[in-house]
Parts: structure tokens; C-alpha cells; sequence
């Protein structure tokens, strides 16, 4: 019964009015979002607080990234461990990039926390580019947000675009799903080339989030690392990405710090493995200098 009740409310929600409203009754009945919510949404922007402050998100039909922050709050969601530590880090650093944006929630976190940093956000993805404009016009926000995307060359690659979820959207797609993806070619810029042509001097902070694209984008680094030394928040999705990575990282010092968005640790690291690969989404690693671990309190080397 309660199976076709709820089967009932999904066919006729796009109908009912006040949808924000029944969800916010909803939430203080402390239904489970995975079993009941999920399959809801709304239309509208909701308040997100972090770190002593807080900044706008809009919620939307398609993408339910931003739905699951409102319902069950930016410390339950699913990156919840890893952007308060982007957070933190967002405050004591200048010059911020966000690579593989989706629809800004890093952007929007470093920007709210500090106002006077510069934040740079790349998404290739049309649906998820508009969804970042529209939360920087919500906010005011002055972010430098850009529609093509970071890689190892400079030029065009073409890109599968997901029409169900922005962040499942990339380069790369395993042969068996392409079907269930549209494509199109998208303008490539390596960091290096984009550092250079913006005459930017200094790199303190960087995400990457590009679902199985990272060693790419790290490789048209080329120098920055090394030179700049910034920390960095990475999505590895499993093991041998890890290793790629890694190599990028290598004799400059490095510490790795593994993510755990469920129960809100952070593991030192001797490498980019992940202690079980189907560990519910603990996907992020944080790779970091001495003083920025300090920084965070976080165990470091003896």
C-alpha cells in the first residue's frame, strides 16, 4: 500500500503547487531522503550555512545534487567531510580553481567564505554551466566561471554529456554506456596554458572532479605543482586512477589524506589506494603540503 501511495504522489508531484513547502513539512518528519524524498524536487533557491556564513543554491528538477543539500543539509550531503575541509581551505587562500565545477558548489563555498579570494570554475557541461550562472546570480557572486574545459592538450575532444545527471557528464565513458549519453566536441585548454594566457602568479587551491579525467588534467599542469605547490582536493573513483595520479604528486613532499564523507575522518595516507574501493562514497583524497595539515590538525609523519 505504501509502495503505491508513493508511486501515486511521484506521477502526479509535477502538478501539485507548493512543492518547497510539502517538502519542508516533509523534512521535519525526518522521512529518509533515499526511500521516500529522492524522486521529489522543487523549483527555487534555499539557504546553505557552512563555516559562519552562508550563500544561496537553486534547486531544480533535473539535477538532484542540490535537492539532497536542502533536504538533508550540506553536512549529510554527498561531498559533506570534504567541502568543509575546501571551506577551511578556502579561507586562508587567494587563488581558487575548480575544475570540473558541475553547478558550483565548490565555487559557491569558496566565494561565500572568502569574498576576497579569486575563483576560477571550468564545466564544459552546458546544463551544469547554467545551473553555476544561475547560483552566481542568486548570490551576487563575482566568480570567473568558464564553459570549456581543462585537460593535457589544447584544442577541442569531444565529450558526453549526461541529460539525467550533470556529474555523471565526461571525457571519459565506459563503451557499454555511450549510448545513454549525447555528444559534442568542447574547447580543451591545459592549466599551464590558462595560468600563462591570465598572467595568474600564484596557485593556492585547487578541486578536480572530472570523473575518471584527473591524471589528464594534471598532466597539462606540467609545472605548476612543483613551482606552486597548491593543495588540492581530487576525486580518485578507484585504485588505478590512484596510481596515475600519484605520479604527478611524486618527490615534492606531498601528504595524502583520505576523505571519509560518511563518518567525517581523514586518514593519512602512504598513497592514493583507497583502504575499500566500495566503501560508500569516500571518494576524495586531499593532497596537501606539512603546513596546510598543521593548518587542518590533521595527523601528519612522525
Amino acid at each position: 500500500m505504501k509502495a503505491r501511495i508513493y508511486s501515486l504522489i511521484i506521477k502526479t508531484w509535477q502538478h501539485i503547487p507548493f512543492k518547497k513547502q510539502i517538502i519542508f513539512l516533509l523534512k521535519q518528519m525526518n522521512l529518509s531522503f533515499e526511500k521516500y524524498i529522492k524522486d521529489l524536487w522543487f523549483n527555487g533557491k534555499f539557504k546553505v550555512n557552512i563555516l559562519d556564513t552562508s550563500f544561496y543554491l537553486y534547486s531544480n528538477r533535473i539535477d538532484k545534487g542540490m535537492f539532497e543539500i536542502y533536504y538533508e543539509g550540506i553536512d549529510k550531503c554527498w561531498d559533506a567531510n570534504s567541502i568543509i575541509i575546501w571551506g577551511k581551505l578556502c579561507k586562508k587562500s587567494q587563488n581558487i580553481f575548480d575544475i570540473g565545477a558541475n553547478f558550483g558548489l565548490y565555487s559557491m563555498v569558496a566565494k561565500a567564505v572568502n569574498p576576497e579570494a579569486n575563483v576560477y570554475s571550468f564545466e564544459p557541461s552546458k546544463f551544469a554551466f547554467d545551473l553555476i550562472n544561475k547560483n552566481l546570480k542568486i548570490n551576487n557572486f563575482n566568480i570567473n566561471v568558464f564553459d570549456f574545459a581543462i585537460s593535457n592538450t589544447n584544442g577541442s575532444k569531444t565529450f558526453f554529456e549526461s541529460e539525467k545527471s550533470s556529474a555523471a557528464s565526461s571525457f571519459v565513458v565506459q563503451e557499454t554506456q555511450q549510448n545513454s549519453f549525447s555528444t559534442r566536441e568542447v574547447i580543451t585548454h591545459t592549466f599551464k596554458n590558462f595560468i600563462d594566457q591570465h598572467d595568474i602568479k600564484t596557485i593556492d587551491l585547487i578541486s578536480i572532479d572530472v570523473e575518471s579525467y584527473e591524471s589528464e588534467v594534471l598532466e597539462g599542469m606540467e609545472n605548476i605543482i612543483s613551482e606552486f605547490l597548491p593543495n588540492f582536493i581530487i576525486e580518485v573513483l578507484n585504485n588505478e586512477l590512484g596510481k596515475k595520479i600519484e605520479k604527478y604528486f611524486a618527490n615534492k613532499n606531498y601528504l595524502y589524506y583520505e576523505i571519509n564523507e560518511k563518518d567525517m575522518t581523514v586518514m593519512l595516507r602512504d598513497n592514493l589506494y583507497r583502504v575499500d574501493e566500495n566503501r560508500y562514497h569516500s571518494y576524495n583524497f586531499l593532497i596537501c603540503t606539512l603546513e596546510t595539515a598543521s593548518y587542518l590538525k590533521l595527523e601528519t609523519p612522525n
